[in-house]
Protein backbone atom coordinates (compact mmCIF):
# COMPACT_ATOMS: atom_id res chain seq x y z
CA UNK A 1 0.00 0.00 0.00
CA UNK A 2 2.67 2.69 1.28
CA UNK A 3 4.63 1.69 -2.17
CA UNK A 4 1.54 2.19 -4.42
CA UNK A 5 1.21 5.92 -2.75
CA UNK A 6 4.94 7.03 -2.74
CA UNK A 7 4.63 5.99 -6.93
CA UNK A 8 0.40 7.62 -7.33
CA UNK A 9 0.39 10.06 -10.21
CA UNK A 10 -0.50 12.97 -8.25
CA UNK A 11 2.23 14.65 -6.52
CA UNK A 12 0.66 15.57 -2.96
CA UNK A 13 0.20 12.23 -2.36
CA UNK A 14 3.41 11.33 -3.01
CA UNK A 15 4.69 13.86 -1.03
CA UNK A 16 2.48 12.94 2.02
CA UNK A 17 3.74 9.50 1.47
CA UNK A 18 7.26 10.07 1.34
CA UNK A 19 7.17 12.40 4.39
CA UNK A 20 5.74 9.46 6.16
CA UNK A 21 7.85 6.57 4.81
CA UNK A 22 10.76 9.01 6.08
CA UNK A 23 9.60 9.47 9.29
CA UNK A 24 8.66 5.60 10.20
CA UNK A 25 12.39 5.16 8.49
CA UNK A 26 14.00 7.57 11.23
CA UNK A 27 12.12 6.05 14.14
CA UNK A 28 12.51 2.19 13.27
CA UNK A 29 15.52 1.76 10.99
CA UNK A 30 15.17 -2.08 10.37
CA UNK A 31 12.33 -1.47 8.47
CA UNK A 32 14.24 -0.26 5.51
CA UNK A 33 15.06 -3.65 4.14
CA UNK A 34 10.98 -4.19 3.83
CA UNK A 35 10.62 -1.11 2.43
CA UNK A 36 13.51 -1.18 -0.55
CA UNK A 37 11.86 -5.29 -0.99
CA UNK A 38 8.64 -3.79 -1.51
CA UNK A 39 9.69 -1.44 -3.92
CA UNK A 40 11.71 -3.97 -5.82
CA UNK A 41 8.79 -6.34 -6.18
CA UNK A 42 6.22 -3.45 -6.92
CA UNK A 43 8.61 -1.82 -9.85
CA UNK A 44 9.52 -5.86 -11.28
CA UNK A 45 5.23 -6.15 -11.36
CA UNK A 46 5.05 -2.43 -13.05
CA UNK A 47 7.45 -3.48 -15.65
CA UNK A 48 5.12 -6.77 -16.45
CA UNK A 49 2.53 -4.85 -16.99
CA UNK A 50 3.77 -2.82 -19.06
CA UNK A 51 5.49 -5.13 -21.19
CA UNK A 52 1.76 -6.43 -21.22
CA UNK A 53 0.08 -3.45 -22.62
CA UNK A 54 2.85 -2.82 -24.88
CA UNK A 55 2.40 -6.70 -26.90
Amino acid sequence: MVIHLICHPIWEVRRLSLDSVRRILISSPQLSGTFLLEFKDYLSLVADRVHILKA
